[in-house]
Parts: structure tokens; C-alpha cells; sequence
């Protein structure tokens, strides 16, 4: 899923709960509950640049619009377990067969939980939808 939408829907347990520690923690877990909805991922690192930027700036925007630390703390707690990702998609010696050195931990990622797919463009149009329709509960939110 992207980061993006991760963002958008750890924010969203930030803006449910107003804590900004069980935001983080809502954030996380709705990592690995998002993962398991099919969906697209981006192969490309120049996609994973303007996917964090989109998401980057949403929080600025969102920061900027007065919603306080504990959507900031969900959205980034939403993103996070994506560092993993990031981090074996520049080391993949480390991570492909035949000699794996290192493996994903988190669940979504692990294998343990399911990690659903959809083809490119139903996958993005899902995501899409995902953010579009999470947006409009800040919006009614702001006013």
C-alpha cells in the first residue's frame, strides 16, 4: 500500500483518539490491517519518492489546517512500518534467496499476516477511493 494512504489512515486513529502514543500505536496497526486489503504497490523508487512527498506534505497541510500532534504521531505511526521496506528495497543482497541475511519483521511484511495485491489500476483506484473518502472526515471535521 502506499504511503500515502497509510498516512491518511494512521491519521485518521490520531484523529479519532487525540493521544498522540495510542495514535502512533492505532497508526501501526492499521499498517498491518491496510496491508491485507488488496492493493497496489509501486516497484519503481522514483513512485516511493513522490508517494512520501504526497504524504509529507498532507501532514504539513494538515498541521497547517490546526489539527494537532496526535494526527501528525498516527499518520507517521501509519507510515512507519514501511522504513523495513524501504530499508531491504537498497540492501537486497541482504534479503533474496539464495542466502537471506535478513528478513521483513513486520507481520504484513513477514508473511504473517496476509499482504493482499491488486493489479495497477484497480489497486491504485482502491487506494485512491481509500484517501478520498478519509479526507472528507477532516473536512467535516474543520467545519
Amino acid at each position: 500500500m502506499y504511503a500515502t494512504t497509510h498516512f491518511i489512515i494512521g491519521a485518521t486513529a490520531g484523529l479519532i483518539t487525540q493521544d498522540p502514543v495510542v495514535a502512533f500505536l492505532g497508526g501501526c496497526a492499521s499498517h498491518a490491517l491496510a496491508d491485507m486489503v488488496p492493493h497496489h504497490d509501486y516497484q519503481e523508487t522514483k513512485w516511493g519518492v513522490l508517494d512520501v512527498a504526497a504524504a509529507v506534505a498532507i501532514g504539513f497541510l494538515l498541521v497547517s489546517l490546526g489539527y494537532g500532534v496526535s494526527v501528525l504521531a498516527g499518520g507517521i505511526g501509519g507510515m512507519s512500518p514501511d522504513i523495513e521496506v524501504v530499508w531491504a528495497h537498497f540492501h537486497p543482497e541482504d534479503y533474496l534467496p539464495p542466502n537471506p541475511r535478513r528478513r521483513l519483521l513486520f507481520p504484513s511484511h513477514s508473511g504473517l499476516l496476509p499482504h493482499g495485491k491488486l493489479d495497477f489500476p484497480w489497486g491504485f483506484i482502491l487506494q485512491l477511493g481509500m484517501v478520498a473518502a478519509l479526507l472528507t472526515l477532516f473536512v467535516k471535521e474543520a467545519s
